[in-house]
């Protein structure tokens, strides 16, 4: 996913690191929208801070395809996030 992503290898130790920290917290964006799902109007906070982190987070993808750090494909990324962002902002208006 790396390379596609990027076109290098992950074989800088540090960059390594990062990129399974970034996984840890996708796993933790999981964990924390399957609370939102089971009980919405009790974990709203959770609901808000994770559109905050998904907003910063497609903010970031974009500036790193717009200094040519990564490749068209994170577009896809970048889209799918900023919808997630859009239908979360619903979420709050409807709530």
């Amino acid at each position: 996913m790396f390379l596609f992503l990027f076109n290098k290898e992950l074989s800088d130790p540090l960059v390594y690191e990062i990129y399974k920290g970034a996984w840890g917290t996708t796993f933790m964006f999981f964990i924390g929208y399957l609370l939102v799902a089971y009980n919405p109007v009790k974990h709203y906070g959770i609901a808000l801070l994770g559109g905050i982190g998904k907003l910063g987070f497609a903010i970031t993808e974009l500036q790193l395809y717009l200094d040519g750090l990564a490749n068209s494909i994170i577009l896809v990324i970048v889209i799918g996030d900023f919808i997630f962002c859009a239908l979360l902002l619903y979420y709050f208006i409807k709530l």
